[in-house]
């Protein structure tokens, strides 16, 4: 007998499931994930566009515990 296992994402804000993705975003050291399709997506960037270009980024954080340790000289 065989098993077929289908996934659907669904959009988080208005159930639609044609082309919807998963998307992470941080605000105050909180890290979220939201499901959006295209459109949506469009939507939440345009509601970020003013403070993401008044805004400065940041260089990528390294996971604690994974620093890569430094060679010692000599």
């Amino acid at each position: 007998m065989a098993t077929h296992i289908e996934r659907t994402v669904v959009d988080d804000l208005d159930a639609s499931t044609d082309g919807v993705a998963t998307h992470r975003f941080a605000l105050d050291d909180v890290e979220y994930e939201i499901d959006l399709s295209d459109t949506n997506l469009e939507r939440l960037h345009a509601a970020l566009a003013p403070f993401i270009t008044a805004g400065r980024r940041m260089p990528k954080r390294t996971p604690a515990g994974r620093r890569v340790p430094r060679r010692r000289r000599g």
